[in-house]
């Protein structure tokens, strides 16, 4: 009788991991961002478009120490200050304990204008792009990462999210990203 009961419960927990297994991996197909393909035809690509009411513009009386410098320039340095002062704050690690820890609000989209800086940089480095137009096009990326912050980005996140290179990441903010001031 003992043993019967100990077979039917393996049997039984054997069962139910095989069904969890199966849950996890169907859970993983499901949940994953769709790639696009390169080759694909202008027609089937989406185009992100947000309407907001005007730029972040950075306070008037902001200390230029605070600031600091960028490679691309004084407008380029207030413009990344501010995005860390908007995607970025400080977290304390626990109760009466002073020490903090830095969080990300939209963390794909802060990290993105991040790897496009250091890449546009290299770029300019290598002389693969002028520093005009590394500069125009990093200025592109930041004022679109500014002005969709407080808007709905699932879907731009999940498209960034399955986006590898740094190229089509740029070519993602600069051409697919459509942002509309309205007054």
């Amino acid at each position: 009788m003992k043993n019967r009961i100990l077979i039917s419960t393996v049997l039984l927990l054997l069962g139910y991991s095989t069904y969890a297994q199966e849950l996890v991996m169907l859970t993983k197909r499901t949940s994953a961002p769709e790639k696009e393909l390169p080759n694909m035809a202008p027609a089937n690509v989406t185009v992100f478009e947000y309407t907001v009411y005007s730029k972040p513009e950075l306070p008037k009386d902001t200390d230029p120490q605070l600031i600091g410098t960028n490679f691309f320039g004084n407008e380029i340095a207030q413009k990344m200050y501010l995005l860390d002062k908007i995607y970025t704050y400080e977290a304390k690690i626990a109760p009466g304990n002073p020490a903090t820890t830095t969080m990300t609000r939209k963390p794909v989209i802060y990290n993105s204008v991040k790897k496009l800086e250091s890449y546009l940089k290299k770029s300019v480095k290598h002389k693969e792009l002028s520093e005009t137009e590394a500069s125009e096009q990093l200025n592109q990326v930041v004022d679109t990462a500014l002005s969709v912050f407080y808007q709905d980005t699932k879907a731009l996140e999940n498209q960034i999210a399955a986006t590898d290179k740094a190229q089509d990441l740029l070519e993602l903010y600069t051409r697919r990203v459509r942002v509309h001031y309205s007054n």
